[in-house]
């Protein structure tokens, strides 16, 4: 990823997606649900849109509950409970919310098709990121070898620690490191979700990594887990260009 700043606000972009990037603190919370402040949201919302040539009438949000939701974005506008946004609408931009889940963003450019994903370890562990893939092959004739994807910012594997009752759950214990006694372990959800990715036809080498962990990038991102009294919410936003 590479740093993008424009006045006071400053981004991370992807270098296999440019027209993808990731908010930092700079451009404020994002996310409604975090603060009673709304019109703050909407001011932070407008002000990023602004400096980045985006409308942000032009824009859909995934209202996201850790599910497995996809929806299929054809307007503007906040989509209940998806924790996944495709479209195939040329300007449309997606964005989706994020505090430590993991954020990806799905591309096929030459059929032009784009989605994005909030995979947090409930969306990772039902397999959110494979069902985004198949539901852009079956809505938009997208070639999952083709896809171009970024995992961004988001709790890494050095970071995430969960216990007992998530690793019983957990069909590949390989993306698990123990730690102590307990059934403790740190989960690595990048590699978690690349792997389903594969599973659904996309191949490593098309998958852009972060390496990012909020966790340990206070200065620039919300971590949920690192600040556990309560935190804003940074976005990742992608927009379809053909």
């Amino acid at each position: 990823m590479r740093l993008e700043e424009r006045g006071e606000r400053r981004v991370w972009r992807f270098d296999s997606l440019p027209d993808a990037f990731v908010s930092t603190r700079s451009c404020g919370n994002l996310a409604y649900h975090v603060t009673p402040d709304k019109r703050s949201v909407d001011r932070n919302r407008q002000a990023l849109f602004s400096s980045y040539g985006l409308s942000l009438e032009r824009s859909a949000w995934c209202e996201q509950v850790h599910g497995g939701e996809i929806a299929v974005a054809t307007a503007a506008g906040s989509y209940l409970g998806a924790d996944a946004l495709v479209t195939d609408r040329a300007g449309l931009t997606l964005c989706v919310l994020m505090a430590d889940c993991v954020p990806l963003v799905l591309a096929d450019l030459e059929r032009g098709a784009l989605g994005v994903v909030h995979a947090g370890r409930l969306g990772t562990m039902a397999r959110i990121a494979s069902t985004t893939v198949r539901v852009m092959v079956d809505r938009f004739g997208v070639d999952p070898s083709r896809l171009r994807c970024a995992i961004g910012p988001s709790i890494g594997p050095e970071d995430y620690e969960v216990g007992p009752d998530v690793t019983a759950q957990l069909s590949d214990r390989t993306v698990l490191r123990p730690i102590g006694g307990g059934g403790k372990a740190l989960l690595d959800l990048w590699e978690a979700n690349v792997r389903d990715l594969e599973t659904a036809g996309v191949p490593r080498a098309n998958v852009e990594i972060a390496g990012v962990s909020t966790a340990r990038s206070l200065e620039d991102f919300f971590s949920h887990r690192a600040e556990p009294d309560g935190t804003g919410r940074f976005a990742t936003i992608a927009t379809l260009r053909v």
